[in-house]
Formats: C-alpha cells, structure tokens, sequence
C-alpha cells in the first residue's frame, strides 16, 4: 500500500501470466489503485479525479489476435507476409491506454479540480518513456516532493502525479521520445473554466461595472466644472 512518503494513492497494474507476453500484446492489462483509508471518496468528499495512464508500445506481432486481424483486414490474407520488416514495425502501436494520435478521450477537467494521475509503464527496452504536459506542472513524491511538468516512465514502474488545473485549454500530453511522438504516442487533456469561479467573476463584474462607469462620468463632469 501508499507507504508515509508516497502519494495517499498509488497505482499499480494487474495482468496475466498465462502468457505474459502475448497477453500484454492483446490488450489484458489495467490499473489497480491503492490508497489510504482517509482518502476514499466516503470518507473525503473534496472534488478530485483520477486518470490511469498506460503508456506502451503495444507490439501487435504478438497478440493473439493477429492472424484474425489479418484474415479480417487484408483483401488477399495469403499474401501477408508476417516476417517482413515493415510489416512488423507496422503493428507497434505507440500508444497512450491502448490509443494513438489523440484519440484518447476523457481527459476533461476543472480549473480548481484536484487530479491524480496514475502513470503505468510496462513493456521491454523500447519502452522508455518522458511523459511530458503541456499547460501546467505537477507534483510527485519519492523521498521528498519535487515538482515538474515531465515524468520518465520505465517498464513495470508506476507513479502519482498530483495536479491543481489553473489555466482553461486544451492541453498536449505526450511522450517526449522523438520517434514515439512521431508514431503517435500523443493525446490531449482539456481544462474547462471552473463553473462556480465565473459566476463569481460575473457578479462582481455586474457590481463594479457600473460603478466604474459612474466614477468616470462624474470625473469628466467634475473635469468640465
């Protein structure tokens, strides 16, 4: 569990060993949170959000479901030639949750909202991976809190990453490795206005403005006196 000096969660990732390769390859991995009683949801009613984070090469030479791919998708399936070497560097996704190019959706926030993100990393020596956000910074811990906006993630490593959402827009998240951005390992994250915060502004806004408009008439009436 999320020791003194960890995050009050932490991630971990569940998977079969069955056939640990071809497995992971088919998609059979999730995330698995642990945290400290005071932290749930039924004890600690303050807003906060968890995203899970899965970054991996997903090496579909190795999935089990590759032959029925290529039954499904090939007009002549008999010509596929599954030791070619730009076949098989075809089928490794560079993924961000099994998505690439930003087709990871769900990524919605508040500005004022707490966020958790769950980093995962698994694979082997390809999968080095620099989470990098783009908009906003966020804190970590491992034997003291250091704050950055970019995170290394490795094969079987597991990391929180504490944000506070500031400023409204969409957001670049990607790994930083030059060849895995280009191939796709890249989505957004979207930071909408806090609600409660612009209809505050809004209220105050409707308040001073006529005052401000008030003081300025009578300053150009006092001025032509």
């Amino acid at each position: 569990g999320a020791g003194t000096e960890d995050s009050a969660c932490i991630p971990w990732a569940y998977y079969s060993t069955v056939d640990q390769v071809k497995d992971l390859y088919s998609g059979l991995i999730g995330p698995l949170i642990v945290c400290r009683r005071p932290y749930l949801k039924v004890f600690n009613p303050r807003r906060k959000l968890e995203f899970a984070l899965l970054f991996l090469v997903f090496d579909e030479n190795e999935s089990w479901y590759l032959d029925d791919n290529i039954k499904t998708y090939s007009d002549h399936p008999e010509k596929v030639n599954k030791d070619d070497e730009e076949f098989i560097e075809s089928n490794k996704m560079h993924a961000i949750n099994g998505r690439m190019f930003g087709n990871l959706q769900g990524l919605t926030m508040h500005v004022g909202d707490e966020v958790n993100w769950y980093l995962m990393g698994m694979g082997n020596e390809i999968d080095l991976h620099t989470v990098h956000f783009h908009g906003h910074s966020f804190q970590y811990k491992h034997r003291g809190v250091y704050s950055s906006d970019v995170f290394d993630i490795f094969p079987g490593t597991y990391q929180t990453l504490e944000m506070f959402p500031r400023t409204p827009g969409i957001w670049l998240l990607h790994c930083h490795v030059t060849d895995h951005i280009h191939a796709g390992m890249e989505t957004t994250y979207t930071v909408l206005q806090n609600e409660a915060s612009s209809e505050t502004h809004r209220r105050i806004w409707n308040v001073i403005y006529p005052i401000t408009v008030s003081v300025i008439i009578l300053f150009q009436i006092s001025t032509k006196e």
